[in-house]
């Protein structure tokens, strides 16, 4: 297994640097950190894990615990709360509300509560 690293920034340096430790094949990608500097961002809390070939959007909201299988998209405003498990190749739509503690799979509507 080779050792994962975390880029820093985003840009044109990044895209670079991706190409060469690509190539080289020594190190896994595990993810890419941008400053984000306008009113909102997406926050991941504490112990909440995401899988792989994810999409986090802007200004979602993944709470403590939370776990977000493979292939799964969360949308702009979404919010996972407290321990939800999210299936893999789930899709959760833009502003939903998931119930603390519950199992979503397959398509969540947008701004729709999850129970």
């Amino acid at each position: 297994m080779k050792p994962k690293i975390l880029l820093i920034g985003g840009g044109g340096h990044c895209k670079s640097v991706i190409d060469v430790i690509e190539k080289e094949g020594r190190f896994e990608i595990a993810g890419i950190i941008e400053k984000y500097e306008g009113e909102s961002q997406t926050v991941v809390n504490a112990n909440a894990s995401i899988g792989e070939n994810c999409i986090i959007n802007s200004k979602a909201l993944i709470e403590h615990d939370a776990m977000i299988e493979d292939n799964v998209h969360i949308s702009t405003g979404a919010i996972i709360n407290g321990t939800t498990t999210v299936k893999e190749n789930s899709f959760v739509g833009s502003g939903s509300i998931t119930k603390e503690g519950i199992c979503v799979s397959g398509f969540v509507k947008a701004g729709s509560v999850a129970k």
